[in-house]
């Protein structure tokens, strides 16, 4: 039987079933597993990560920007505390963006969907009255800008660098 075509599947002697069932030939099994996924994971993480410890310490530490007036009692309303830390830069824009790039770099076709939901995730912030417009532009570009960086020194853990087009 070609592997194209669907085997019959296990039956009780005799007896053939009322629906072919398909099963994977030998031509259809992989001798590795994809890789592209995992990539992908790594190093959206990894750029995540970064963009959060960066957007989460040093810049917001020394930012000390008040977060806009009504942030307490907003929160407190939907049932959540209030954040203890300074408004500039949005850390979850940070994060958000950070990953959208480090995916999308290996994963091309899904750049742009991951960079529209890292755009959504800047707008709740300000939707939600949390933060400022520009700490969410502050964020988009710490989680941009490390995307971009890791993309130039090749993060891809082979020490080779990946050159921008002229």
């Amino acid at each position: 039987m070609r592997a194209s075509q669907p085997s019959w599947g296990s039956c009780a002697p005799g007896s053939t079933p009322a629906v072919p069932v398909p099963t994977p030939g030998p031509s259809r099994r992989r001798s590795t597993p994809p890789t592209f996924g995992r990539k992908a994971a790594t190093r959206a993480l990894a750029y995540a990560g970064v963009a959060s410890g960066l957007a989460n310490g040093p810049v917001k530490v020394l930012s000390r920007r008040r977060r806009p007036a009504g942030v307490a009692a907003a929160t407190r309303l939907q049932g959540m505390r209030p954040p203890r830390t300074t408004s500039f830069p949005s850390g979850h824009t940070a994060t958000a963006f950070g990953f959208a790039m480090g995916a999308g770099q290996e994963l091309p076709a899904f750049a742009f969907p991951l960079l529209a939901m890292a755009t959504f995730v800047g707008f709740s912030r300000v939707h939600t009255g949390l933060h400022y417009p520009s700490d969410v532009v502050g964020g988009a570009l710490i989680g941009v800008g490390v995307g971009l960086v890791g993309r130039r020194i090749g993060a891809d853990g082979g020490g080779t660098s990946v050159e921008a087009p002229s």
